[in-house]
């Protein structure tokens, strides 16, 4: 008969191996981004989601093993796409990056699972895509919310989200 100790190691040991790889993924996802191994935006986009799905799924690995139903990430507020640009804006200066709020995005609402690691990792692809100095923007672009780099020559998107509700 097993003690419970050897049960909690077991179920400790499973644990660990299941975030283990979602954590795996984030780490090589982010790894490519700050090493600037990614050329378009396209190619950022699909690695940043691979770091948000790998989180969220590390989150409810944890929320499984607790024994409780998945928490909320951040209160709704964080989810609107005004909230969000001004936590992006207000993250980016520290790293020598300016950033600009083009619109204001009244009533749009993000279109995310987990607010707080998709903010987590704009900031580190916009980090890891503009050098010390470089500027962006956050705006629309129709039913998107959309960053956009301006150190060098035309604005490149750097990330699209999409709107769950448009502007009102």
């Amino acid at each position: 008969m097993s003690t419970p100790s050897t049960d909690d190691d077991r179920v400790l040991n499973r644990l660990l191996h299941d975030v283990r790889t979602p954590l795996g993924v984030a780490h090589g996802y982010l790894r490519m981004i700050s090493d600037q191994r990614l050329a378009t935006p396209e190619l950022r986009a699909k690695a940043l989601e691979g770091v948000t799905n790998a989180l969220s799924k590390m989150t409810r690995l944890c929320d499984e093993a607790a024994g409780r139903a998945p928490m909320d990430d951040a209160p709704a507020s964080a989810r609107s796409a005004d909230a969000f640009a001004a936590r992006l804006a207000e993250r980016l200066p520290p790293l020598g990056i300016g950033c600009t709020i083009a619109d204001t995005l009244p009533g749009a609402a993000l279109r995310v699972d987990d607010a707080g690691a998709v903010l987590e990792g704009a900031v580190l692809l916009i980090r890891g895509t503009l050098p010390a100095g470089g500027r962006c923007t956050v705006g629309l672009d129709g039913p998107t919310l959309v960053v956009r780099r301006h150190d060098a020559g035309d604005p490149t998107t750097l990330l699209t989200l999409a709107l769950e509700t448009a502007p009102s």
